[in-house]
């Protein structure tokens, strides 16, 4: 599994190079892989695991308005409660 995850990982560094300055976020990070390839993103996840930098509920991100460059899920989505709730928040903390 872990290797499947950081293929998706490879991929996604590579997309994103040139994204502004700025926080980037992975929300459900569970065993947080994601830092492996880049180091620099903020791993989270509702439940408290040793691997990830910070526990919240994506519904209410502690993030300031215009505040992060990219946010990214694997497996997430469909475990959000309120899709629409979540989508005004990560409009809200994301980059304009």
């Amino acid at each position: 599994m872990k290797k499947l995850y950081l293929e998706w990982y490879n991929l996604f560094k590579k997309e994103t190079r040139n994204l502004p300055d700025g926080l980037l976020l992975e929300l459900g990070s569970g065993g947080g892989f994601l830092k492996e390839e880049m180091p620099a993103v903020i791993c989270s996840d509702i439940l408290p695991l040793p691997a990830n930098d910070m526990t919240f509920s994506a519904l209410e991100m502690p993030f300031q308005d215009n505040s992060v460059s990219g946010i990214f899920m694997i497996d997430t989505f469909h475990h959000i409660p309120d899709s629409d709730r979540f989508l005004f928040e990560a409009k809200r903390i994301l980059k304009k």
